[in-house]
């Protein structure tokens, strides 16, 4: 590097958010790269690795399509949250997936979180036929925290009746092998 370049000032955090963005990059880069699926096709104990670690998401806020702040987890029960993007081509893929098995059900348990905001992501839902709880980051800090807090979209999240992450999935694996999280989804089970 030259003296005097920019990156030659950049504080301790800086290259720590820089580190955290390239591997970000790389992540998202491989899971287009491998058709979606990413390390979950390849074992599902890594899915669910550390999902612990990421504590409760009860005091996490996002904002509906009318532009109320509410809480992610629901009170006193247990939900999926997918973290979605209107850009991925993945994410439509399990929506479509869902929406076939739903059928005219609608999907108590499943809260989406569309990155770009829940006025975006409500045609994402409605073209698969989707009747799901739905939201968005509540401002650019949580849109910042989701899009770097989760390896790539779709990310899937267990939480329990409290509204601790109990599991973690990166990416979507398929309708066989998501079946455990769609009978949580459905509200037939209250666990995997």
């Amino acid at each position: 590097m030259r003296p005097g370049h920019a990156l030659d000032r950049l504080p301790p955090w800086g290259w720590a958010l820089l580190a955290l963005v390239a591997t970000a990059a790389s992540f998202r880069l491989g899971l287009g790269l491998e058709g979606g699926d990413g390390a979950v096709a390849r074992g599902g104990a890594a899915a669910t690795a550390g999902a612990e670690a990421r504590g409760s998401l009860r005091g996490y806020r996002v904002r509906l399509e009318d532009g109320r702040l509410v809480s992610l987890a629901p009170e006193g029960e247990p939900a999926v949250v997918m973290v979605s993007s209107v850009s991925c081509a993945v994410c439509a893929e399990a929506m479509r997936d869902f929406g076939r098995q739903a059928g005219d059900r609608p999907l108590p348990r499943l809260r989406v979180v569309t990155l770009e905001g829940a006025a975006l992501g409500a045609p994402m839902l409605a073209r698969h036929g989707l009747a799901a709880w739905h939201a968005g980051p509540a401002d650019g800090s949580g849109q910042t925290l989701l899009t770097f807090q989760f390896p790539g979209t779709p990310t899937f999240l267990l939480l329990d009746e409290a509204g601790a992450v109990r599991a973690a999935l990166p990416g979507y694996p398929g309708r066989e092998r998501f079946a455990p999280w769609f009978r949580v989804i459905t509200g037939e089970r209250s666990s995997l």
